[in-house]
């Protein structure tokens, strides 16, 4: 997958400067972005989902492994809370393994399948909607609590 070039990558960015809930973070070697991470709050228009966020994120292949997306993770997650997103989703396709590990380590759970929900180069791909819950602690099933 090809990353977008600095300039493209910068014009983006000029035409989302307005919303504050927006983050985008490119991680860059020299010039090349090699990892990219957009989160917008989901719903600013309507009162009951103020408080869920959406993003997305790509590392190129060659980075994989060196730590670069746990650090766009972390650097949402505090972004999120300073807004006042306490739900974080996201789709994945049920193929990314290593992506889907990765979140789960994250604490994002999977809540269901969205059939059909990429094409690319005209095939068709299913995806997981994943979500994370910011403002409470996970509590595991064996905790009796």
């Amino acid at each position: 997958m090809e990353l977008p070039s600095v300039d493209e990558t910068a014009r983006n960015l000029a035409s989302r400067v307005s919303d504050p809930g927006a983050l985008d973070i490119g991680a860059f070697d020299g010039e090349r972005m090699v990892a990219y991470l957009a989160f917008r709050p989901a719903g600013l228009t309507h009162p009951w989902v103020r408080h869920i966020g959406q993003f997305k994120t790509t590392v190129s292949k060659e980075y994989w492994g060196c730590g670069v997306a746990k650090r766009l993770l972390r650097l949402q997650e505090d972004h999120a809370l300073r807004v006042g997103i306490t739900r974080i989703e996201a789709m994945v396709r049920v193929t990314n393994e290593r992506g889907l590990r990765l979140y789960e380590s994250f604490g994002y759970d999977i809540e269901g399948t969205r059939r059909r929900g990429a094409r690319i180069d005209g095939v068709w791909h299913d995806e997981y909607f994943i979500a994370k819950i910011l403002d409470c602690p996970k509590v595991s099933e064996d905790s009796g609590t």
